[in-house]
């Protein structure tokens, strides 16, 4: 994975600081995502140069974080037509909690602490449902689900995820979802589901070493 991901152009990332007190991440109020999905019209550059180039892995706003991420899943369904229900939502905004990957079992604990409906099927159902319309991502490698910055748009995850303070960044980079799809047609496969996570450590916990 490691030798590979050094070899991809370079990653961009979709920054999660403030830009005016906001969350520049919000694609419907900055069209941030346009900047790495080509079929969005681009017009990336203006906000570019005043987005100051923050991660999860700096100091930053997260009430405006889970503000923002709660406002979009709510849009988000009305303009298909699905149900976000209190539990769908409470667990998204669990997950959104922290940047940090939520277990479902974490999740239950919450539920059973609030004196909501724990049942294991419960939250599962809750979690597929976020899944399957781009709400959250699941981490394989941590068995644990973390908030989508741009469930809008269809897209593949990619994370830096450090291995000390298990913060996790996620990157939406057209070049690198590219890059893998061709050297994956180079070996004559078929690439239906990517989901790159690459392990280190974040700036913070690498000056603590």
């Amino acid at each position: 994975m490691f030798p590979l991901f050094a070899h991809l152009p370079s990653a961009g990332y979709l920054p999660v600081g403030s830009l005016e007190g906001k969350t520049p991440w919000r694609v419907k109020r900055y069209n941030v995502a346009s900047a790495v999905y080509p079929s969005i019209p681009q017009d990336f550059g203006a906000i570019q140069d005043d987005m100051t180039e923050t991660t999860v892995f700096s100091q930053h706003d997260h009430k405006r974080c889970i503000q923002d991420a709660l406002e979009t899943a709510k849009e988000l369904c009305r303009n298909q037509g699905l149900r976000l229900t209190d539990t769908r939502l409470r667990v998204l905004e669990l997950i959104w909690q922290s940047h940090t990957p939520v277990g479902a079992y974490e999740i239950l604990a919450k539920f059973n602490e609030e004196g909501r409906n724990s049942a294991p099927p419960t939250v599962y159902r809750a979690l597929e449902f976020l899944q399957e319309h781009n709400l959250v991502h699941r981490l394989a490698s941590l068995n644990a689900f973390i908030g989508c910055i741009a469930p809008e748009h269809g897209h593949q995850g990619s994370f830096l995820i450090c291995r000390k303070c298990s913060k996790a960044q996620e990157l939406t980079s057209a070049e690198l979802e590219e890059s893998i799809q061709a050297l994956a047609g180079k070996q004559g496969f078929t690439v239906d589901n990517m989901t790159l996570e690459v392990s280190g450590l974040c700036p913070r916990c690498k000056a603590e070493a």
